[in-house]
């Protein structure tokens, strides 16, 4: 659980400030050892996780987090970009192709419409475009943690979870992530992936399902602390 706390910095750099007391880790026997800065530059927000209320907030701590974090600048994604594990991909269109398609290459993606360009057509492209993404990159964590699982799951399916859910694991051994974990970054997407996974073991949130996932995944706390941006 995160307690939202006032902050004295309303904004940092077109970053909207938000402060946060974390003691979800009690219960998981985890700790932060020091505060924790996270920048969301497609989201224009930055979370400081804090382990005390008496930490102070000041513009030069901020500074030096920016700057130890490549110091990102804002990036609001656009027609002209899509969201990918927290990386903007280009997209360039091309009307009157003859077919419907999305051209994906090292530069970026190409949307090739047979006529002139579709709202509902490009949503479809991308969507199908993101669900193969998202699939293939679950299916290289499990190679990834295969041999450290007592057995795999049925599945992976990807998927619009309801509410603000970002994955499930069902009694079935089937495993649901949230397609809007492609906005997220790749170390939230493998620590959610990951956490789905220790239920296969722990179907629960008992002391022993933390301390496995601490096992699997020790820097768990702080990429969970994503979803709160």
């Amino acid at each position: 659980m995160l307690h939202l706390l006032n902050s004295p910095i309303a904004t940092f750099k077109g970053y909207t400030v938000k402060c946060y007391l974390q003691r979800r880790a009690a219960f998981a026997e985890c700790r932060l050892a020091e505060p924790c800065v996270l920048f969301s530059p497609h989201r224009a927000v930055v979370g400081i996780f804090l382990n005390s209320t008496t930490m102070p907030i000041t513009e030069a701590w901020l500074e030096a987090a920016w700057q130890a974090q490549g110091a990102p600048t804002v990036q609001r994604p656009d027609e002209k970009h899509l969201l990918l594990f927290d990386t903007l991909i280009p997209i360039s269109v091309l009307p009157f192709a003859g077919f419907d398609d999305l051209i994906a290459t090292e530069e970026g993606i190409t949307l090739a419409f047979k006529r002139q360009p579709n709202p509902r057509v490009r949503m479809r492209l991308m969507g199908d475009f993101l669900l193969r993404q998202m699939q293939t990159s679950a299916e290289a964590l499990l190679e990834k943690y295969r041999t450290r699982i007592p057995k795999p799951p049925r599945c992976i399916t990807i998927r619009a979870l309801r509410g603000r859910v970002l994955g499930q694991c069902t009694r079935d051994h089937e495993i649901r992530l949230d397609i809007g974990l492609n906005q997220y970054p790749r170390a939230t997407f493998e620590e959610t992936f990951v956490h789905e996974l220790t239920h296969l073991e722990h179907f629960n949130h008992s002391r022993a399902f933390w301390q496995r996932l601490s096992e699997l995944y020790p820097d768990w706390l702080r990429h969970s602390l994503q979803h709160y941006l």
